[in-house]
This record gives C-alpha cells, structure tokens and sequence, in this order.
C-alpha cells in the first residue's frame, strides 16, 4: 500500500497498451559500477571493514562507505575479491561441489583430468595457477 497517493508510470495501463510501446535502447557506461558512489548526496569513501564468512572465517576487505548513514557497497574489483573470499570459506567450511578423480601418474608427474562439464569454454593457451594451502590442498584458477 502506497502512503504517498502517487503512482507508477504506467500503473494503470493495460497490457495492450504497454505491449504497443516501442523498446528503448539503453546503454551502460562500462565505469557504471566502479566507485566512488552517491548516498545520501554526499560521495562515498573508501574504507576497510572485517567480514564474518561462515564459522571463523573473517576477512578484512575494502568497500565504499556513506559517510552519513554508514551504507557499504562495493564496485566491481571489490565484489570480485569478495567472491573468491566466499568461495574459498566454502571450501573451508566443506561447502563445496566436489568431483572425485584418481590421480594419474606418467612415470614423471601427477596430473588429474577435470571433468567436461567445467572445461567447455576452456581453450589451448589457458594457464593454470596452482595455489598450495599445503601438501594435499589446492587452490587451482584458469586464467586466460
């Protein structure tokens, strides 16, 4: 229930009607999401805050903040590193998709094949950045 009495455009329009409106193309600036932003008409600043991702596992990260309200948003660079954070604690935790595979050995080295359902927009020339958490975890990322 709306307290203000004022409407949406087009609120009261039929489906016929708005079916016979002509597409508007619109177009996003590729620095759309990269920070400073606005809140509460004051520009935000940058500031380092802890974030709790599952049990123990807290990060210090960086994010944009409202210097009034206290708001926190994150561009594009931040979020990204946000993401690989939660999926990391994933693994942490034990919340993962796993794939179970016998290593193979070719009298040289071991190696390990992944299954075709992740590597169907893999293509020659990729490299492979091998992270040791130790001697029997890895973190592996596909870059290229």
């Amino acid at each position: 229930m709306r307290i203000d009495n004022k409407k949406e455009p087009f609120e009261d329009w039929s489906y016929e009607q708005l079916k016979k409106l002509k597409p508007v193309k619109l177009e996003i600036d590729k620095n759309a999401f990269d920070g400073p932003f606005t809140c509460c008409r004051r520009k935000t600043v940058r500031a380092r805050v802890k974030t709790r991702l599952g049990k123990g596992f807290v990060i210090e990260n960086e994010v944009w903040k409202c210097p009034k309200c206290g708001e926190q948003y994150v561009d594009r660079k931040q979020g990204n590193e946000l993401d690989k954070a939660i999926i990391m604690s994933g693994f942490l935790d034990g919340r993962n998709i796993e794939f179970a595979r016998k290593l193979n050995y070719d009298g040289h080295s071991f190696f390990l094949r992944f299954p075709a359902e992740l590597t169907k927009k893999w293509h020659k020339g990729m490299k492979a950045v091998i992270k040791a958490a130790d001697t029997k975890r890895f973190y592996v990322e596909i870059e290229g």
